[in-house]
């Protein structure tokens, strides 16, 4: 063996690109100067605690060939832990599937064998060195999470814990039921029990932890004492980077604590219903170095953070609003945002509404849910933003002009969405037209995307009273689009002047255009296919996803649904014939070259 091969940071580093566990197992049985940097990366990851337990003394545990689980089958003394200990030391990831199927499957046992191994640890720490832990993939009861984090080191830095839902989550009566192992189901009260005690175990075990992600049953956000454990340990952990948990709410003391971490730089969040701030309460050195926040919660919870909070370095915001906001809370709520976040540093914008998924319950109220230009003149000073998506069940009091202001503040724009997709139930307040698509062409020249519903009747008249031919009534339909008188007219190359006598050209480069159940009437659609033809040239559909006509019971939805259907069918043969004309234009064919025997007989067939 060559000398060089007797340095462990040599063969640390092949054992590195050693994928199978096989492999490495091989390696470590080779020789004594390979067995410890084999087995380093042979145990660093591990699924569950099994392996570990099959290196105990075989008298002592046994399979069940019915359950497939491990068993303890007598008290464990001090030297069977041994080779225990050995490959504990090198476990730095808990909880995490490999990649490829495993062909065994062998479960740790019930909660009482679990325990029973905790009882009778020689050692308070058993995986000194772990970094890692995921709960989820474990497979362990959820009493047992407690007893699993008195076992970890201090090295902490990741811990995901996601309890699975079940389909009794939202009963509290289901803790009197019993599972296969005959042990009682989970209940609220259980969970009520095990979080604060794991949230205890965690500060104590894990003062560095850098990554944490909490998710529990939708039953658990009303429990104070949950809520509770939760604002009050989330500022022990001063290192935090990524938070994550978006189904336990989160209290004033909470949101305080979260603020005040120096490091946090991305967090999914959870507001209570009505948090209560005093009236002129206003925190300024909040959240330092945030870049990436989403928020679940009601329209009010979001402004009253807002107006506490300061957010000076956040660039990407995703907003979850779960209620449908009276007339003054709607009002308010754009304007909140503009107070709470920076305008230099925002790009992402993202608003959208997960309280019904039909219009039903905002019909009751369309009055008290209207988005004026008044609130979205509120955001112009965001003139870094790159993606803006707000779509709530709202009604849009907004018309091409309002549009084009925001096309001229936001030059950087790559996706625009404003819009609901139940727009034909407020068409009293649908007032943007073709035209508002040409601003954004015009003045957004990175622009990607556009979902915006539009009233496509607007701008045309009938040109020919015997055939259905509709001509553009505005010549200023198109905007700002660039324009050119055309050359010289000649026989070869005239073709008949459009918009008002002026030859629009568009740099646009929008691929996706979407404009939902918009206005349009059938004998339109000619006329509407050449105008977004010209605007979006690159664009080869109108609408994202075909959508299934015979679950929509609006007959007037499925009339403007058809139409665009059509116009989209156009757009798209229109494109590609676009795209083959300038194909031919910058690969034209080559010239056919004749062979001199043809020549030669054609030169003869001439002299007969």
């Amino acid at each position: 063996m060559h000398n060089a091969l007797f340095l462990n940071e040599l063969v640390a580093n092949i054992c590195s690109y050693v994928d199978k566990q096989a492999d490495l197992a091989a390696l470590a049985r080779t020789c004594s100067d390979f067995h410890e940097p084999a087995i380093q990366f042979l145990w660093a990851n591990l699924s569950t605690l099994v392996p570990l337990l099959m290196t105990l003394p075989h008298d002592a545990w046994e399979v069940d060939r019915y359950c497939s689980r491990i068993k303890i089958l007598r008290r464990l003394l001090p030297k069977d832990w041994n080779r225990f200990l050995k490959y504990s030391r090198h476990v730095q990831t808990l909880g995490q599937i490999r990649a490829g199927p495993r062909s065994v499957y062998i479960d740790i046992g019930t909660s009482k064998c679990f325990e029973q191994l905790c009882a009778m640890r020689p050692v308070k720490t058993l995986l000194p060195k772990l970094r890692i832990f995921t709960w989820s993939q474990m497979e362990h009861a959820d009493a047992e999470l407690p007893t699993s984090l008195s076992m970890l080191g201090t090295r902490l830095t990741e811990v995901d814990i996601e309890f699975p839902q079940t389909e009794h989550s939202d009963s509290d009566d289901f803790g009197d039921s019993l599972n296969e192992d005959g042990a009682q189901g989970r209940g609220q009260s259980e969970l009520e029990m095990v979080i604060p005690r794991s949230l205890l175990m965690l500060t104590k075990h894990a003062p560095n932890l850098r990554h944490f992600l909490l998710i529990t049953p939708q039953n658990c956000d009303d429990s104070a004492d949950i809520i509770a454990a939760l604002s009050s340990t989330i500022g022990a952990f001063r290192r935090l980077k990524f938070f994550i948990c978006n189904t336990i709410p989160l209290n004033e003391a909470g949101i305080e604590a979260l603020a005040s971490l120096p490091d946090l730089a991305s967090c999914k969040i959870l507001l209570q219903e009505n948090p209560v701030w005093p009236a002129d309460k206003s925190l300024t050195n909040t959240f330092r170095r945030l870049k990436w926040l989403t928020i679940t919660g009601s329209t009010i919870a979001v402004v009253s953070v807002a107006n506490v909070m300061v957010f000076p370095k956040v660039k990407n915001l995703d907003l979850h609003i779960v209620d449908h906001p009276d007339a003054q809370t709607a009002a308010g709520f754009l304007p909140a945002l503009r107070r709470g976040f920076s305008p230099s540093e925002l790009r992402y914008l993202c608003v959208s509404c997960s309280c019904s998924d039909s219009p039903s319950e905002a019909l009751t109220q369309p009055e008290s849910i209207v988005l004026d230009p008044s609130g979205l003149y509120a955001l112009l000073d965001f003139t870094e933003l790159r993606s803006f998506w707000f779509s709530p069940v709202w009604a849009y009091n907004l018309e091409d002009v309002d549009v084009l202001a925001v096309a001229r503040a936001w030059p950087r724009l790559m996706d625009f969405a404003l819009r609901t997709k139940h727009a034909p139930y407020f068409k009293p307040y649908l007032r943007t037209s073709l035209r508002s698509l040409a601003h954004l062409a015009a003045h957004c020249p990175e622009l990607r995307s556009i979902y915006l519903n539009v009233d496509a009747t607007v701008g045309f008249i009938q040109h020919r009273s015997p055939v259905a031919e509709y001509i553009l009534q505005d010549p200023e339909l198109y905007g700002d689009l660039p324009a050119d008188p055309g050359p010289p007219i000649n026989v070869k190359t005239y073709s008949p002047p459009r918009a008002g006598g002026r030859t629009v050209r568009s740099a646009s480069r929008v691929i996706q255009l979407d404009v939902g159940y918009s206005k349009i009437e059938p004998v339109l659609f000619e006329a509407v296919t050449e105008f977004l033809a010209a605007v979006f040239p690159e664009v080869s559909s109108v609408g994202e996803t075909p959508h299934r006509l015979e679950l929509t019971h609006n007959e007037q939805e499925i009339e403007y649904r058809r139409c665009w259907e059509t116009v989209s069918l156009c757009v798209g043969l229109m494109h590609h014939g676009r795209m083959d004309e300038r194909r031919r234009w910058r690969y034209p064919a080559a010239p056919v070259l004749e062979m001199e025997g043809d020549r030669q007989s054609d030169e003869d067939s001439g002299d007969e």
